[in-house]
C-alpha cells in the first residue's frame, strides 16, 4: 500500500473487551483499580475502536449512570488500567466497560460486580 493508511471501517458495533477485573488493595479508601483487555476490533478486525467507556451503577440497578470516564485507545496497547475513586466501602456496585467506534457505536458492556472493602 506504499505507506497509505488503511481506511477505518465502522460497519458494525465493535466487539466488547473480553476481560475485565477490579482490584481493591486500599481497603476503606473507596479506591478501586479496573483493568480490561483491548477489544479485538482495536488493532485487528475492523480496527475502528477509538475509545473505551467506563460505567458504574449500584448492584441491582437497571440503568447505568453517566459514564465515569472515557479512555482513548492506544495503538498496540493490550490492557488498560484506571483508578476509580469515590466508591463507598461496603456498597455493592456493578462496573462496566465498553468499546466505542467511529460511528460512534458502542459494544455490549463487559461487567463485574464488586463491593469495596470497608
Amino acid at each position: 500500500n506504499n505507506g497509505i493508511p488503511m481506511p477505518t471501517i465502522c460497519g458494525r458495533n465493535p466487539l466488547a473487551p473480553p476481560t475485565f477485573t477490579v482490584v481493591d488493595t486500599a481497603f476503606g479508601s473507596g479506591k478501586l483499580w479496573v483493568t480490561w483487555a483491548k477489544s479485538v476490533d482495536q488493532d485487528a478486525g475492523e480496527q475502528d475502536v477509538l475509545q473505551y467507556i467506563l460505567y458504574r451503577k449500584l448492584q441491582g440497578a437497571t440503568t447505568w449512570s453517566d459514564p465515569l470516564m472515557i479512555v482513548r485507545r492506544t495503538a498496540g496497547q493490550a490492557t488498560y488500567t484506571q483508578m476509580i475513586a469515590g466508591n463507598t466501602p461496603g456498597t455493592a456496585y456493578t462496573f462496566g466497560v465498553s468499546a466505542q467506534d467511529c460511528t460512534p457505536s458502542e459494544s455490549t458492556i463487559t461487567t463485574l460486580n464488586v463491593t469495596p472493602h470497608p
